[in-house]
């Protein structure tokens, strides 16, 4: 990417872990995308350690399979997706967030 290439306004948000950011600033993300401004998402956790309250996904909790941010890393790409936020990334290192096809 050039410095041309780089729009002239953008929006960073920072969330604690997936969902967080459709819960509140989906419709935002979504906005800037659209005016054609940079986004940039930060999360800082998968989420392993959340609360299901879905039955359905009990079987991913810790205490079981311990896949539930596996799951949510899955949830965040289509959120992103359909946001179309291209630029997504875990804080602390961990790969971005791959944008389904």
């Amino acid at each position: 990417m050039t410095v041309s290439d780089t729009p002239a306004h953008r929006l960073l948000l920072v969330h604690a872990h997936p969902d967080d950011e459709s819960i509140g600033q989906g419709a935002t993300m979504a906005k800037y995308v659209a005016e054609g401004r940079g986004v940039t998402l930060v999360t800082c956790t998968a989420g392993e350690m959340g609360e299901i309250l879905v039955p359905e996904l009990e079987h991913l909790a810790a205490d079981r399979e311990d896949r539930l941010g596996e799951h949510r890393r899955g949830e965040l790409a289509a959120a992103m997706a359909a946001l179309g936020v291209t630029d997504h990334r875990f804080l602390g290192g961990s790969a971005p967030t791959a944008t389904p096809a």
